[in-house]
């Protein structure tokens, strides 16, 4: 018999911003350079995708990028790592977004391995 977890882990826009602002240097600099400043997020559900502006460090103008579901997912498992957010690696993830933001789904799927069979207890003996 199994037990199943299931978990939301919230990112509003001011905290996917910051996510995305922390975290996507790292995972593809060619979008969100060392240095430059993510200014707004705007999040659509189908397909989930973000779109950002991003300021490039010394830059007069924004640019425009959109940051796919993939990207999206590795931003937040980062950043759920880098705040101590715990998030098994056997565990099923998924992603919903809306305007308001994103949700990390984690599904996790105990096994029992076998059950112990408690005594029963007397009361009042």
């Amino acid at each position: 018999m199994s037990i199943q977890e299931h978990r939301r882990i919230i990112f509003g826009l001011p905290a996917l911003r910051e996510a995305i602002q922390n975290h996507m240097p790292d995972i593809a600099p060619a979008i969100v350079p060392r240095g430059a400043q993510v200014k707004s997020v705007v999040v659509f559900a189908d397909p989930l995708l973000a779109r950002i502006r991003v300021m490039p460090e010394g830059a007069k103008d924004f640019t425009e990028a959109e940051l796919s579901a993939l990207h999206l997912g590795a931003v937040l498992i980062r950043r759920c790592r880098a705040v101590g957010v715990p998030l098994p690696r056997h565990a099923g993830k998924a992603l919903e977004g809306d305007a308001s933001g994103v949700t990390l789904l984690v599904r996790i799927i105990h096994e029992a391995k076998g059950h112990s069979q408690l005594s029963p207890h007397r009361v009042g003996a």
